[in-house]
């Protein structure tokens, strides 16, 4: 996975003009690349909430030296939460600013007529079950429109 943009750049929102630091970055088994972007404004002395962009919608400002994710598991790897029991497919892998690495975690099948919701795990609790048989599937980033309803629905999950 090549993300395009650097943990610690300063980028800018092509739509909105939001501009901050990048302080993670997710790739996804089915959709696109997002990014966690957290202002360096404050209001009332309290620093404005970060917000999660799509990979294309964002231009970098200020680029900084990148650190590459080595992330130990691969998209759609069957794994176990060593904590919990809680055992699922890697959905999810994000890396954070000062590199810390976490795996979104969906268990199989529906509840209710709906998916269950995945479960974020520290890269060091995660135990590999079953590598995935075939590559992650290859995505369109979408476009800009719509990438702030695509982000939402995914920010949560990171």
């Amino acid at each position: 996975m090549m993300f395009k943009h650097t943990l610690g750049s300063i980028v800018r929102d092509r739509v909105s003009g939001y501009q901050g630091i990048l302080t993670s970055r997710s790739d996804w088994y089915y959709g696109p690349t997002l990014y966690s972007v957290q202002s360096q404004e404050a209001v009332d002395g309290v620093p404005v909430e970060s917000r999660g962009f799509d990979e294309d919608t964002l231009v970098a400002v200020e680029v900084k030296p990148d650190v590459p994710p080595d992330f130990k598991y691969k998209l759609g790897s069957k794994v176990r939460d060593a904590v919990t029991g809680y055992v699922g497919i890697i959905v999810c892998r994000t890396q954070h600013i000062h590199q810390c690495r976490r795996y979104n975690i969906q268990t199989e099948g529906l509840s209710k007529g709906l998916p269950f919701k995945g479960v974020g795990v520290d890269e060091a609790a995660v135990e590999l079950i079953e590598a995935p048989t075939k590559p992650a599937p290859e995505v369109s980033t979408g476009s800009v429109q719509g990438a702030a309803e695509t982000t939402e629905s995914r920010r949560d999950h990171a």
